[in-house]
């Protein structure tokens, strides 16, 4: 079995885990941003939505500007409801520049 973590491949064995030479695993930020680019990348509106508001709201740029373009037009371009405060997006918006 292999995980992909950035640029790096994690394998499992049984006697547990063997890490491509050089290569560290993401850090909890950059995982919870990865899993949240995988779940937009498969039709999860709302779960990445939850999750990216969640790191924008906690500072991550690249999380703000995606929420943000959710929060601004999401309803148009995937047909759902993403919820934020508008508070939140002038926040969004500020960390996202």
């Amino acid at each position: 079995m292999a995980l992909k973590y950035s640029s790096a491949t994690l394998s499992t064995t049984r006697g547990g885990v063997v890490w491509a030479a050089g290569k560290r695993p993401l850090d909890p930020t950059s995982r919870r941003f990865q899993q949240a680019i995988e779940a937009l990348e498969t039709g999860c509106w709302s779960e990445a939505f939850s999750a990216l508001s969640a790191l924008a709201n906690g500072g991550h740029a690249p999380a703000a500007r995606i929420a943000l373009m959710l929060a601004r037009r999401g309803t148009l371009l995937f047909g759902g409801t993403f919820p934020a405060t508008s508070r939140e997006k002038a926040l969004w918006q500020r960390i996202g520049e």
